[in-house]
């Protein structure tokens, strides 16, 4: 079972108001997973014509401002693009649903 707790509120408030301020097409997901493990999924056209670490190098730091132990429990970071984000969910939009089986 995906669920929200205070961890991954917190790291949702944290994009929203970071890089979700500076690119407003971006759309932030966030979930724990039932073993413990947090998933962030962002898709923004920023990303375009991005390598991976250069994607990281634009959401990384500001995930790093997090306590440690709060950065421990992220799992899973997925960077992508709205073209891109078609090949992993089935809706031209995807639903939290959805981004939560990733």
């Amino acid at each position: 079972m995906r669920k929200q707790t205070p961890t991954t509120k917190k790291i949702k408030k944290l994009l929203s108001e970071t890089f979700g301020t500076q690119h407003s097409d971006a759309r932030i997901w966030v979930h724990k997973e039932h073993w413990g493990g947090v998933h962030i999924v962002i898709i923004s056209d920023v990303f375009e014509k991005k390598g991976l670490s250069d994607r990281d190098e634009m959401v990384w730091p500001i995930l790093e401002t997090l306590p440690k132990r709060d950065q421990m429990q992220i799992r899973l970071c997925l960077l992508i693009t709205h073209d891109e984000a078609l090949n992993y969910f089935p809706d031209e939009e995807p639903k939290e649903a959805d981004v939560a089986m990733v």
